[in-house]
This record gives C-alpha cells, sequence and structure tokens, in this order.
C-alpha cells in the first residue's frame, strides 16, 4: 500500500480555523458565512450564510440573490439542474463563475444558480473544499478548516 510508506504531509501554509455550528430552530448546521463577488460587476457583494455542505458537488445558489450581485441571467443558457438525494429540482438553473470570499482569501468558482425562492445557500466540494482541510465535529457543533494555498508535500519513505 502507497500510504503505509508516507510519515508526514507539511503545508507551506497552514492556518486552522474553528466555527461553530449555527443554530436553526433545535438543531445545529455547519453554516459559514462568506461574501459573494460577482466577477463582471465588482462592485455589489453580499454576505451570506451558506451550508458547507460536504455531500454537493458545486456550491448552490438561489437566482435572487445573484440579480442582487449583478448577475445578468438574460445571456446565460439554461442547463440542467443538479440531482441530490431528494432527487431533481424542478427549476431553470444557470452555471456562471463567482468569486466567493472568506477568511481573507478569494476563490474563484462556479455556480449553480437555481431559479428557486426555496433553496438554501450551499457551498460544495469543487471550488472550495480544495483549498482546504474541512472536518465536522457533529459532537461538539463544530467546524475545522485548515486552509492551505500551496501544499508542499515532504514524504519520507
Amino acid at each position: 500500500m502507497v500510504f503505509s510508506t508516507m510519515k508526514r504531509i507539511e503545508y507551506t501554509h497552514k492556518c486552522l480555523f474553528e466555527f461553530p455550528y449555527f443554530k436553526m430552530g433545535q438543531r445545529h448546521y455547519p453554516y459559514i458565512e462568506v461574501d459573494l463577488l460577482y466577477v463582471d460587476n465588482e462592485k455589489k457583494t453580499e454576505d451570506v450564510m451558506c451550508l458547507l455542505d460536504s455531500g454537493a458537488d458545486y456550491t448552490v445558489l438561489p437566482k435572487d440573490l445573484g440579480e442582487s450581485i449583478g448577475v445578468d441571467f438574460s445571456e446565460m443558457r439554461v442547463v440542467n439542474p443538479p440531482e441530490g438525494i431528494s432527487g431533481k429540482i424542478s427549476a431553470k438553473c444557470y452555471i456562471s463563475p463567482l468569486n466567493i470570499n472568506f477568511l481573507g482569501a478569494s476563490f474563484l468558482t462556479e455556480v449553480v444558480w437555481i431559479e428557486s425562492n426555496d433553496v438554501n445557500p450551499v457551498i460544495g466540494r469543487k471550488g472550495f473544499f480544495d483549498k482546504f482541510d474541512v472536518s465536522f465535529s457533529q459532537s461538539s457543533d463544530k467546524i475545522a478548516l485548515v486552509f492551505h494555498s500551496t501544499p508542499k508535500c515532504c514524504f519520507e519513505k
């Protein structure tokens, strides 16, 4: 097994951040606050509480949120809706680039915009989880994020 020969991984930049889960009713959920900035309109930003979802492939946001930060959907192609554990979403969907600002860093990623007001903002794996080592602690209701901008792997045999 390859992994048994590796002893350590060192990161050139390593910062640990912990966040408490967000209480909604009687339950706690792993929400984080991010600042959204559309790439074609760098004047409008919006702070949004988003569910950090390791089971979601993409970041998914409601279309009206996109409109509030200046996303122009008139020229965008409608795409197939994403599928989740509850099945397919029956609403129009669009894809566009978006800057997500979090902890002083900006990440350019693709976002799926859903034409529905029943969509909670979700941060998925693509474009976000590759910037962090993410841990969820259900017993302590905390999210731990280790930010690494440029991993430098040192493997000893």
